[in-house]
């Protein structure tokens, strides 16, 4: 397998890995939410018997996404650099970089001037 092949396939795996990992904290992180709610209903029923005054504010409303929109979101945040990087060894294959034009016009004339004479 070539070097490149296997940088790709780590950075894969990492992502994939990292994906899993945040949706799979998503998930846990709602299922305890849930009860929590359940209590504070209950304990606001045997509050309300009493007419005490509540106060509270109003919360805002959260965008509940879905998470392949996510996953997408950070593919299309992960092929800015992969462009970039895509651009940059396509002008190095091609010799277009500083130190590959100075090496293409290397002229062996121009080193005879250094040749000792007798």
């Amino acid at each position: 397998m070539g070097h490149t092949l296997k940088n790709f396939l780590a950075v894969l795996l990492v992502l994939i890995l990292t994906i899993v990992t945040v949706s799979v904290l998503s998930l846990a992180t709602e299922a305890k939410a849930e009860p929590a709610a359940e209590y504070v209903k209950a304990v606001q029923a045997q509050v309300h018997k009493e007419e005490v005054t509540v106060l509270s504010a109003a919360a805002p409303e959260v965008a509940v996404t879905n998470w392949g929109e996510s996953a997408c979101a950070f593919l299309a945040l992960l092929s800015i650099p992969t462009v970039g990087m895509l651009i940059y060894l396509g002008a190095k294959r091609k010799g277009r970089l500083p130190k590959a034009a100075a090496a293409r016009r290397y002229s062996p004339r121009s080193d005879m001037a250094f040749r000792p004479t007798r």
